[in-house]
């Protein structure tokens, strides 16, 4: 069994592997309590593998976070952004040969993005606020999102691999109640652009697709990617 962190944290909202965040050869897992510190979020890197014999049938988040190098936390910005409340492992996106991981505040209208690094088990934990450009990026949905849009209730992402198991393309899914969706891409070889597409890349790499308002799910997206490099937006 395991105890959530934070009383009334909504511990498990999202329950994930992200990949080997630690670079130590092993899947990590992600479990997310959005709700936690009046909905500031908190969520947790647990590094594989666990020896369970040394937490008995227990497996207690606050003690593990804060007592050895098993947990990773990863601590919200502001109250009741709700960060924590989507979130995926996204492969190696800055090319470090670590993966890394997103996860949304949806309220709060934050995106981030956060690498992983063999020494993430050494520093226990990161506010999200001190994100920066040696361990991740922060996408402001103010800029994108209508207003009174949640941005980023629904994130995915899925990678497709051609013969020989070669990168060929990758599905991300960023989607806001009013069902926008942003992403980044540089086409690959092998996979087809439209024009008006290829275009808007080959400007700023960055643009918005305003879909129907309604529900928060049921859309993907097809995004290419450079071969080798997991693919962003």
């Amino acid at each position: 069994m395991i105890n959530g962190g934070l009383s009334g944290g909504k511990t498990g909202t999202v329950i994930t592997s992200v990949g080997d965040l630690n670079h130590d050869g092993y899947q990590d897992l992600l479990i997310t309590a959005p709700q936690g510190a009046n909905a500031t979020g908190q969520s947790y890197v647990l590094f594989r593998p666990l020896n369970l014999s040394e937490f008995g049938t227990v497996f207690d988040l606050n003690v593990t976070a804060n007592d050895n190098k098993t947990t990773f936390l990863l601590n919200g910005d502001q109250p009741f952004q709700a960060t924590g409340t989507a979130a995926v492992g996204v492969g190696d996106i800055n090319n470090d040969g670590v993966d890394d991981l997103m996860l949304t505040a949806p309220v709060g209208q934050q995106l981030y993005a956060v690498y992983g690094h063999p020494w993430l088990a050494d520093d226990g934990s990161i506010k999200l606020a001190d994100v920066s450009s040696n361990n991740g990026f922060v996408i402001d949905g103010y800029e994108y999102s209508l207003p009174s849009s949640p941005f980023g209730y629904v994130l995915s992402f899925d990678l497709v691999y051609g013969n020989d198991f070669e990168l060929v393309s990758a599905w991300l899914q960023l989607i806001s109640p009013t069902g926008q969706v942003i992403w980044r891409s540089n086409p690959g070889e092998g996979v087809t652009v439209t024009p008006e597409a290829y275009a808007i890349m080959q400007s700023d790499g960055n643009f918005v697709i305003y879909g129907q308002p309604g529900g928060i799910q049921g859309m993907s997206f097809g995004v290419p990617i450079q071969q080798g490099i997991a693919g962003l937006f």
